[in-house]
């Protein structure tokens, strides 16, 4: 396997066998989805790299980004012919279509044939549909005795072309045993509405890989490949919590200080690299975050408190009545404002809280832009010195929560909740303001309750650090019936996991089973660093 997908592991993994079983007879179609940059094409191209010329199967890529239909046969017709010349070992140096029929022509006349009487018909009245892409696909497979893999890039526009190109094609992978679909999509909620319902198949369905950003483990893995010890292992973490493990952001900052011309990066060099990398315009970081804001400008017509907004939301201002409050204007007006920016995946909505899931983007708006908009002439040079600042006080901010134990941290962010709601899974849960609190221990010392007395009823909480037994769940199960008069809410957190049966007992004794990335997900909606 690449190295460069170690921290894919797991996500290969499933790739390479639903793949292998295609091959054998067993088709499992796929769809990855993900945000932008999260590493979903680069998982392709990585299998693609490993075993293009297995001559097992034949690639076929397409992307829907900006693509017509006229565009969409043209793309398909291409990249079957390319990656079938490229398996025979031709060596093309023009992608033109006209040429690689030319190329083909020879090996595969009955396929050629095909293609050419559809590319006739674009010229026509009648429009190409998706049977007679079929007609191609299903003449090549028999011409080539070859399987398929079909990968279609922001599948979602499927939708966009016509219902009945959905439904046909919909039969079409339900019918054929001969091409495995891998559909990919950065709309992740879109694209699991045409996939339940369109695509909702009978036989050949979509199996759905997430590739969301690298867990803490997976990005310390990454930057330890990337750097070594060139870098202290407490920059390290800071980096992850910057970038909330986003691929993308951690491999353009490694890059950067791959430059750095000493062995061992010091602070003050890794500080200046982060600063010159949010503040320059020349900083690809730089372009994708004016890239971002320059999206919200073209989809909004009216930016009127846009800018305020954001940098609110950045600072920490995540409730709707506080952001209301300070930004002095009605809900109506506000609630039009924070839709249309969720519209554009900029921000996202969880029970009370609207925030900036894209961490890195988050501080630069908070630190970079901020000063762009109070300050608009200050000079660069003096720029730099106050981001480097902000960047340090970020980094003694985190040093500091780190210095703390687990247990300190989770109690001080329960201290936190202001009778807020937020959605774990598929569940709404309360977060009511806790007016006094209680810590008692459990039988297992590595254990500890909480007891959280709100206005109209209790919090009972268990934290532990380690893996999570069945004894823990019901010792604490029989603690909170000592408070069923009182209507308590039961929520277990355990920081190292458990196995399916300690899972399966909390469900039964309809507690809430809180893990890690819980407990991570509440510190990034109260704005605290992440438990690394």
């Amino acid at each position: 396997m690449n190295k460069e997908v170690l921290v894919r592991t797991k996500e290969y993994q499933i790739l390479e066998k639903r793949i292998n079983s295609f091959l054998q007879g067993y088709k499992q179609n796929l769809a990855l989805l993900g945000p932008s940059f999260s590493g979903k094409t680069h998982l392709i191209e990585t299998f693609l790299e490993n075993n293009l010329l297995s001559k097992k199967f034949i690639f076929l890529y397409t992307d829907l980004e900006f693509s017509t239909f006229p565009n969409f046969t043209f793309q398909v017709f291409s990249s079957l012919l390319f990656y079938y010349l490229k398996q025979k070992e031709k060596f093309i140096n023009d992608y033109n279509l006209d040429t690689l029929i030319l190329e083909s022509q020879e090996f595969i006349p009955k396929t050629i044939e095909k293609i050419k009487s559809i590319l006739t018909l674009s010229h026509s009245k009648e429009r190409a549909s998706w049977e007679q892409i079929a007609q191609v696909l299903d003449t090549f497979t028999d011409e080539t005795q070859q399987k398929l893999i079909f990968v279609i890039e922001n599948f979602t526009l499927l939708k966009n072309f016509s219902k009945k190109f959905l439904l046909d094609l919909a039969k079409y992978i339900t019918l054929q045993k001969n091409i495995m679909f891998i559909f990919i999509s950065r709309r992740k909620k879109e694209a699991e509405n045409i996939l339940s319902e369109e695509l909702n198949l009978i036989f050949g369905s979509f199996e759905k890989i997430y590739l969301g950003n690298f867990s803490p483990y997976y990005a310390l893995t990454y930057l330890n490949n990337k750097l070594g010890n060139r870098l202290e292992i407490s920059f390290k973490k800071f980096l992850i919590e910057l970038t909330d493990g986003f691929p993308l952001y951690l491999e353009i900052i490694t890059n950067e200080l791959l430059k750095v011309p000493k062995e061992k990066i010091e602070f003050e060099s890794f500080i200046k690299k982060l600063s010159y990398l949010l503040n320059s315009e020349k900083s690809c970081l730089y372009q994708i975050f004016k890239g971002k804001l320059n999206l919200i400008k073209q989809n909004l017509k009216n930016i009127f408190l846009i800018n305020p907004l954001l940098i609110l939301i950045s600072s920490g201002y995540t409730r709707k009545k506080e952001l209301a409050s300070l930004l002095k204007t009605d809900s109506k007006n506000l609630n039009n404002k924070l839709s249309k920016l969720a519209e554009l995946n900029i921000l996202n909505k969880n029970g009370s809280f609207y925030f900036l899931p894209n961490k890195l983007f988050s501080f630069w708006l908070s630190s970079v832009f901020k000063i762009e908009i109070e300050l608009p002439l200050v000079l660069y040079n003096d720029k730099e010195k106050i981001i480097e600042k902000k960047i340090k006080e970020k980094f003694e901010e985190s040093e500091e929560a780190r210095k703390k134990d687990s247990f300190q941290r989770f109690l001080e962010l329960v201290q936190l909740f202001k009778d807020d709601t937020i959605k774990t899974g598929k569940k709404l849960i309360s977060l009511p303001h806790i007016k006094r609190l209680k810590i008692v221990p459990a039988r297992n010392k590595n254990m500890k309750f909480i007891i959280g007395e709100a206005k109209r009823y209790y919090l009972i909480l268990a934290f532990k650090e380690d893996i999570a037994q069945d004894t823990d769940i019901l010792e604490f199960s029989t603690r909170c019936s000592y408070f069923r008069n009182k209507q308590p809410k039961k929520i277990f957190i355990t920081l190292g996991g458990a196995d399916y049966t300690a899972k399966l007992l909390a469900k039964e004794k309809r507690l809430y089973f809180w893990e890690r990335e819980e407990v991570n997900f509440l510190l990034k909606l109260y704005n605290k660093p992440l438990i690394i």
